[in-house]
């Protein structure tokens, strides 16, 4: 489990420093990936999702979708239901495919009770 406050990201025009709390959701686009913020900006790195997923705290980033990891501590409504989607801070809304709602609740049920 990696549990690290920020990251330094390489990108092409030099290498960032990234707080972890800072960042909404990363969504994945081909082998690129969008990761956007609370500020509201966006940075397209060239780095796949699955290497996010390895570097990033396991407690506070969750992948919902084959596409979207996002950062649970900017959650504003989930609804696992039968038209189920978590809506972000940033309005946006992830849809949670049927085979990962009961994961997805569990988790979600756990960290709301935390």
């Amino acid at each position: 489990m990696n549990n690290k406050k920020y990251f330094l990201l390489p990108t092409d025009k030099g290498t960032v420093y990234i707080e972890c709390i800072d960042i909404v959701r990363i969504e994945a686009i081909s082998n690129y990936s969008k990761l956007h913020f609370t500020n509201g900006k966006t940075l397209v790195v060239a780095k796949v999702l699955h290497w996010f997923e390895d570097n990033l705290n396991t407690e506070l980033f969750v992948r919902v979708h084959r596409s979207h990891l996002i950062n649970i501590k900017h959650i504003r409504h989930f609804s696992l239901t039968l038209s189920s989607g978590i809506t972000l801070i940033d309005n946006s809304l992830i849809v949670v495919p049927r085979r990962k709602r009961a994961d997805i609740k569990k988790l979600l049920g756990a960290s709301i009770a935390a």
